[in-house]
């Protein structure tokens, strides 16, 4: 299947094609950016399932495809895998977290409660 290649912003946490492989694009640079990492890794597996190991061979670094029937829903569940492995990611860590670091984990699982109540329903 083939997808619609669309820009990446470069402040995303995302993934995009960067040399012609799909890799990790992580900004996150608070105390829980393993977690952003084992997010956005899970959309890997997912995109190269759906579009094909080679996805990014013919398209430019910065950009993701994108689209195809049945792609909302695809995202979709992708979203949804993604959210509760960085949840599962964040709740670890934030049992061993320094006191300080720990609204910002905090702030990350709430956030990807309400991102897995939208997604997983």
């Amino acid at each position: 299947m083939e997808g619609t290649p669309s820009a990446v912003g470069v402040t995303d946490n995302t993934i995009v094609c960067s040399g012609h492989a799909l890799v990790v694009q992580n900004t996150n640079t608070g105390p829980d950016t393993s977690c952003t990492q084992t997010h956005e890794s899970s959309h890997i597996a997912d995109w190269q399932g759906r579009y094909g190991n080679d996805l990014c061979k013919d398209v430019g670094d910065g950009f993701l495809p994108t689209g195809g029937p049945g792609y909302d829903a695809f995202l979709k569940r992708s979203e949804c895998k993604a959210y509760r492995a960085g949840k599962t990611c964040r709740t670890a860590l934030l049992r061993n977290a320094a006191d300080a670091d720990k609204p910002a984990i905090q702030a990350g699982i709430d956030r990807d409660n309400t991102q897995i109540t939208a997604n997983c329903a």
